[in-house]
Order: C-alpha cells, then structure tokens, then sequence
C-alpha cells in the first residue's frame, strides 16, 4: 500500500508540475499576443491540474483521453462482488434443486424423464452463463445423471423379465412331458430365473455412473433360462441401453431422445 500512495503522490506532483508549466507557457503567449498557442497551453494546463486531482471528480475528459474515478472503479467492484455471489448462489441451488427434484419421491412423484432433463439443460445454461468450472458443474449435474441411469436401467429390468417370464411360460408348456424330479428340478430353475432381475434391482443405488454401461450387459449375458434365439434377437436393445449409459456418463446429456422418452413416464 506504501508503494501505491508514494507512486500516486509522485504522479500527482508530476501532473501538478506540468500543469503549471503549461499555465505559464500559455500565460507567455498571452503576452506575446500568439492567442492559439495561448489557448492551447492554458488548456492543457487545466486538464493536467485537473488530473492531478482526479480523486475529486467522476470522470474526465479532455485532449481526447478520458479518465475514470474511484466512484466508477467502486461500482464496478461491487458489481463484480456480486456477480461472484450470484454465481456461488447459482451453484450452490442448482446442484440442490437437481439433487431434490431427482431423489424425493423417486417411485411414485419424481418428474418424468424429459421433465427433469430439461429442469438439467436450465442448470447447465446458468452456471455456464456465469462461469462456472466443468468441475462444479459436473458435481451439480451428477445428481440428475444418477437418476436417469437408474430410470433407463429399470426399464431395462423390465425388459428382461418381460423375456424370462415368456421363456418360462414357454417351458411350463413342455413340463407335462417330464418325471416328477425332472418337474421340480425345472420348477426351482424358473424360480431362481423370475428372481434374477431383482439382484440387479436391489444393487442399483450402490453403482458409480460410468458403471452402468457395463452392468445392464453383464445382466443380460448372465440371465438364466433364454435360448439361443432370443439372446441374439434381443441383445441389441441391451448394446443401445448400454451405449447411452456410456454417452451420459461423459457428457451428463442424452444422446437417443428417442429411446428416454419411452423410459419413464409422468405418474
């Protein structure tokens, strides 16, 4: 602070210095009747006295400069200080309002999937708007991300036991042919494959984002009962599931709109 008020002080005194130089010069010329080169000298003079005392004034102006003051400077501080608060405030609500809006009521009142992706795209516009890291933003998205990868991985739950029920149905249908062993051994297999599908379910809160791309293809591969037929007729809808887990993971946005808006509906 020394430094400051010792350079402003000696910018001052030069301005101060020059200004009465000029004063004098154009007071010369007065007398020497050269009034141009009078005007010009006591003029400039006045504008360096001025500037030596900038403090006094709001602005400035003069040979074509001109010179903004403390008060100006002060406004524009306090405007940046609360840009800055705008923002941590932006922040700050809009991880909380993605976090509330995706978490309460999770089965019976939470928004529907284009709902809350849209309420995700507002957030993401207004902390990019006012300069928010990737890293803050990420960690107010995530939330949201979270919740949708669980909506599509339910509707891929049900899916697969959508095939598992009809592949058991179909089975049921042969039953008649086998021994009474054979019937049980079959009865406690469909048992076991009708449960498979909620190992998943019961697991999904626990998994991180990136690893959903890799658990809906792992389940689908390891499911019980499905021939040969219905896994290579019915896998791709897995591989698109688990390209759009990949997708959101990266980017926290939808890539097939298509495919979420049959995910989940509003209640």
């Amino acid at each position: 602070m020394k430094i400051r008020t010792l350079q402003t002080a000696f910018v001052d005194a030069a301005f101060s210095l020059a200004g009465l130089a000029s004063l004098g010069f154009g007071l010369c010329f007065m007398a020497s009747k050269e009034l141009p080169l009078a005007v010009t000298a006591l003029g400039a003079g006045l504008v360096l006295l001025l500037a030596a005392t900038i403090d006094r004034f709001e602005s400035l102006k003069g040979l074509g400069m001109e010179a903004k003051t403390r008060t100006l400077k002060e406004t524009i501080n306090q405007a940046q200080v609360a840009i800055d608060q705008l923002r941590d405030l932006a922040e700050l609500t809009g991880g909380t309002l993605l976090s509330l809006t995706s978490a309460v009521g999770r089965w019976d009142a939470a928004p529907s999937v284009a709902e809350a992706h849209k309420l995700s795209r507002q957030v993401l516009r207004i902390l990019q708007s006012l300069g928010s890291s990737p890293e803050v933003i990420r960690a107010a998205l995530l939330p949201w991300a979270k919740a949708a990868a669980m909506d599509l991985f339910q509707a891929q739950l049900q899916r697969l036991h959508e095939l598992i029920s009809a592949r058991v149905s179909a089975l049921d249908a042969e039953k008649v042919n086998l021994s009474s062993p054979e019937q049980l051994k079959f009865a406690m297999r469909a048992q076991e494959a009708a449960a498979y599908p909620g190992v998943y379910a019961a697991r999904l809160p626990e998994w991180d984002l990136h690893e959903y791309e890799v658990r809906v293809l792992e389940m689908f591969d390891g499911a019980p009962l499905l021939d040969d037929e219905t896994r290579a007729k019915s896998r791709s809808e897995f591989v698109a599931a688990a390209a759009e887990f990949s997708f959101l993971a990266s980017n926290l946005d939808f890539r097939n709109k298509t495919l979420w808006s049959r995910v989940r509906q509003p209640v």
